[in-house]
């Protein structure tokens, strides 16, 4: 996973590659800008603040994406108390500037469900976003 921050509001998350049907848990690396990272771990403030995270390991409990079937799925329940966030997520078989397509959350309430089918493109790149209007 790439985690990248551009505005101090808009994050991105890439899950880079389609993992395979076996149940081999993904190797992650988790990449940070030093802007708005108040305790130097890494992670945005933003981030950490979106999906309740604090303390030592916060990037092993970021939401991690799952083979589901025959789709690729990042699900993942709103930590209590977090208020003034928006979720989405985006798909890209090239990660190039303007080959995103949003994916719909079919989750509901304070579940999140994004979810793309795997045979959508041979490559297949998620990136989870995080905003705060």
């Amino acid at each position: 996973m790439f985690a990248a921050s551009g505005s101090a509001a808009l994050h991105n998350l890439a899950v880079v590659a389609l993992p395979s049907a076996s149940a081999t848990p993904l190797a992650t690396t988790l990449q940070g800008a030093a802007l708005g990272d108040s305790d130097q771990d890494g992670i945005a403030n933003l981030i950490e603040y979106a999906f309740g995270l604090s303390g030592a390991n916060s990037s092993t409990r970021l939401p991690q994406p799952q083979r589901a079937g025959d789709s690729l799925e990042i699900r993942f329940t709103e930590p209590a108390g977090v208020t003034g966030i928006s979720y989405g997520a985006e798909w890209s078989a090239t990660l190039q500037p303007g080959s995103w397509t949003d994916i719909p959350d079919t989750g509901s309430g304070t579940g999140h469900v994004f979810r793309v089918p795997a045979a959508t493109a041979p490559n297949l790149f998620l990136r989870l976003k995080v905003t705060q209007p």
